[in-house]
Formats: structure tokens, C-alpha cells, sequence
């Protein structure tokens, strides 16, 4: 079969992996392989994270390694104005939803350096982080009010107001699709006091956040960390090929530490386990969900066929009833379209800003500005390079002989770069914009 087809079949497939269900019994075998390249991670913590990293304890930054992820972390002390101090619930709208949003996240995305004791790969494969894990500690688990309770906005430690900070973080990652975010869930205490608003919310989370909230991008997902130090029973991870989410009951934390509620080795251990295989299922679920959103065209009105939506065209002063989307002679045009392309969103501000910006002082070059939307799509091999260009810059798959043309050129270590130039100087590419 060709190889396309081959393609198009893996990459259905894999989809299908997004439609995980509540109680998480898949029909399908999950996939649970290590990523093909390094895949570099960031993770948001404190202590118990640092002890569930450490080698010797946990172990979490050595299994992360062997399972190719390049891990950096934040801890106290780390960032602008201090941010990694503040990783309770109530302090995330500042991280993802405040005014200095888009600071901390450009620290966030670009930190490559160690915050705690651990092993990881030695060579950082460049880039953006792609993936980012973030975790309140234990104290987290002590929400008052009910276990049923709707979100509410007034800032406090209640399940409402938890439920309330995790909706409102869905606003930021849906303008993210190019990243994955991982929720960890807050560890359990040994007093049982709110024990019930605890499981009530972190179930709340695990079944019915995403679903509540109608999120379908494939790039947001949760491990039950609390779960799974609540008894040597209790489970969150990957069985025989299928996602299971298990509780026997027990609301409090097992795995105490001599009378602490920081975890011990033990249970830090046993969460390793079962988290590493779920984040590789949770990695190949979000590059099937790019994939797949690269091959659909932008859905919005554009009378003219420029590439540009109507919308869009009113507020940059273009005519949306004539063919102008000149990206060829207009930097910040060709950088807003290729966030289009690759991200199938629009791009930000800032973002278009800084393209527009390194465009215009001779940093960067077109192809480097195409480049660098890949690199922070993720490495990957030389089909789905070619593959991905070919649906984002022209808009359609590639025949199987365009295909191995293309793919037998970077085997035979013809660079990206002037791979990318061959498509933006075709005719088939200049037609999309300009008549």
C-alpha cells in the first residue's frame, strides 16, 4: 500500500485514542511506546515533585530519560517575579490567565536548566518545551465546602473555587495547541477531614473536566497522582492495553512518610509506574490531534480565497472581497499565516510581533520562521516533515511519488531549510495568495 495511505491509517487510528472515555476502557491497544526523538518537558513543583524526580526516591527524571523526554523543572525561587514560588490552585490563573501571562510563559517554554537533583538525557535536543506538567502539593488536598459543589469565582481553598481556576485555564490552552499540558493532580493528606471534597474533585477532573467543558484539542490530560497514593490498589496508568482508573475506597494518603504527607519512595515509586506509560499514550494521542489538525483546512469565511478570513482581513485593513494576502513582499502577513498553517489558529500579539520583528532585522528568514513552527511541533521523521509541509503550506497530501522524492532527499541529507524554500518558492504555494 502506499505510503501515504499507510499514513493517513496510522494517523486515524491514533485519533481515536482521543475519544477516551470515563472509567477508561479501550477497546483499542494503547500506545504506550517512547517517543521516536527527544521530546523536551517542563515540570511545575514543588517538594513532593522534587522527591518523586530524584533518583533513589522516585526516580521519575531517570524513567522520563530512558523513555526519551528532556526534562527541565521549576521549583521555589524560579522565574519572574518569583512565580515558582506560587503553584497552589489559586495562584494558576496567574501562571496561564493574568496580564504577566505571557512572561512567565516565555520563561516557562524556553527553561532548559534543572531546578532539582535528578538524571536526564544529556544533550538537550533544542527548542521549546512541548510538554508541560504542573502539580500543587498536598496542602491542596484540604478544599472545604461539598464534594458536589458548581464552580464558583469567589478566591478561596474550596472545591468550587478549584473547579472554577481549572475551567478558566481551558481559555488559555485552547490558544495552545502546539503544546501539551499534563495536570497532576494535588497528593492526598492523612487527615480525613476533607478527604471526600478531594476525591470528589480530582474524579471531577479525571472524568468530567474536558467533557464539561466540550475541550476536544487532544492537548490537555490528567494523572491522578492523589489516586494513586491512596492505596497499594488504587490505580491510574496503563493495563494490558487499556486505561485504567481504579478506587477502592480509600480517600487519605497510604504512603506516608513516617507520619509527613510528603509521599515516601514507595509511593512515589509506584506513581512513576504508572504514569510514565500513560504519558506516552497521552504524548502519541497529541501528535495524532496536530497531525490530524494540520490536514483540515481553517474553517471561516473567506470570500476571496486568500488564506486570510474575512475577519481577519477587515482588522489589518486588507479587502476581503479582493485576492491580498501579499506573505511574499509583507512580514507580518507571511508570519500570521503561518500560524494558520501549522497551528491552525491565529496567531497572538506577541507572537506575530516577535515574528514580524526578527523577520524585518534579518534574524530570521522565511524558511527559518516555517522551520521553527516544526521544531516546536515536535521532532520528526523525514515522511511526516515532508507530509506535514505538504498539508500546511499547500494544503493537500502528497502524491506517493512527490513523497518519496521529497523524503529521499533529506535521506540523502538535503537540509530542511532548503527543502522549505522549494515549497515557498513554487507557483503552486505563490497561487494560494495572489492571483
Amino acid at each position: 500500500m502506499k505510503r501515504i495511505v499507510m499514513l493517513g491509517i496510522v494517523l486515524t487510528i491514533l485519533l481515536i485514542f482521543e475519544g477516551i472515555s470515563a472509567n477508561f476502557a479501550l477497546a483499542q491497544s494503547a500506545d504506550v511506546t517512547p517517543p521516536e526523538f527527544p521530546v523536551k518537558l517542563i515540570f511545575i513543583h514543588h517538594s513532593t515533585g522534587e522527591n518523586w524526580l530524584a533518583d533513589g526516591y522516585g526516580n521519575l527524571g531517570r524513567r522520563l530519560a530512558v523513555n526519551n523526554y528532556f526534562v527541565s523543572d521549576t521549583n521555589y525561587g524560579w522565574g519572574p517575579n518569583g512565580i515558582g514560588d506560587r503553584t497552589d490552585i489559586i495562584n494558576w490563573r496567574e501562571w496561564f490567565r493574568s496580564n504577566k501571562t505571557p512572561r512567565y510563559l516565555e520563561a516557562l517554554f524556553n527553561e532548559s536548566e534543572q531546578h532539582s537533583a535528578y538524571t536526564r538525557l544529556p544533550d538537550d535536543p533544542g527548542g521549546e518545551n512541548q510538554i508541560v506538567m504542573f502539580k500543587s502539593c498536598f496542602p491542596n488536598s484540604a478544599l472545604a465546602g461539598s464534594p458536589n459543589d458548581p464552580p464558583d469565582s469567589t478566591e478561596d481553598f474550596t472545591v468550587g473555587h478549584a473547579k472554577f481556576v481549572y475551567n478558566d485555564l481551558l481559555e488559555y490552552f485552547h490558544t495552545r495547541p502546539d503544546k501539551l499540558f499534563i495536570v497532576i493532580t494535588a497528593p492526598p493528606l492523612q487527615d480525613s477531614t476533607y478527604a471526600d471534597n478531594a476525591r470528589a474533585f480530582n474524579n471531577w477532573l479525571v472524568y468530567d473536566w474536558l467533557n464539561e467543558n466540550h475541550y476536544t484539542l487532544g492537548n490537555v490530560a490528567v494523572f491522578d497522582f492523589y489516586n494513586v497514593l491512596t492505596h497499594p490498589r488504587n490505580h491510574h496508568g496503563v493495563r494490558k492495553g487499556q486505561i485504567v482508573h481504579t478506587n477502592n475506597g480509600v480517600n487519605t494518603l497510604y504512603y506516608d512518610s513516617d507520619g509527613d504527607d510528603h509521599p515516601n519512595a514507595r509511593g512515589s515509586r509506584k506513581a512513576t509506574r504508572e504514569f510514565v506509560p500513560l504519558l506516552n499514550l497521552y504524548y502519541h494521542r497529541f501528535l495524532a490531534s496536530q497531525s490530524m489538525r494540520a490536514a483540515a483546512p481553517v474553517r471561516d469565511d473567506d470570500r476571496d480565497d486568500d488564506n486570510v478570513p474575512d475577519r481577519i482581513e477587515l482588522q489589518e485593513g486588507l479587502n476581503p472581497d479582493v485576492k491580498d494576502n501579499d506573505v511574499f513582499n509583507n512580514p507580518r502577513l507571511f508570519v500570521m499565516q503561518q500560524y494558520r498553517d501549522f497551528r491552525k489558529r491565529e496567531g497572538n500579539p506577541d507572537e506575530v510581533a516577535s515574528g514580524t520583528s526578527r523577520l524585518l532585522e534579518g534574524d530570521m528568514t522565511h524558511a527559518g520562521v516555517v522551520e521553527s513552527h516544526l521544531s516546536q511541533l515536535g521532532v520528526m521523521s523525514g515522511e511526516k516533515t515532508v507530509t506535514l509541509l505538504y498539508l500546511s503550506l499547500l494544503q493537500r497530501a502528497p502524491e506517493a511519488s512527490e513523497l518519496d522524492d521529497w523524503v529521499g532527499l533529506l535521506d540523502s541529507n538535503a537540509s530542511v531549510v532548503g527543502l522549505i524554500n522549494s515549497f515557498l518558492q513554487s507557483p503552486e504555494y505563490y497561487q494560494r495568495f495572489l492571483p
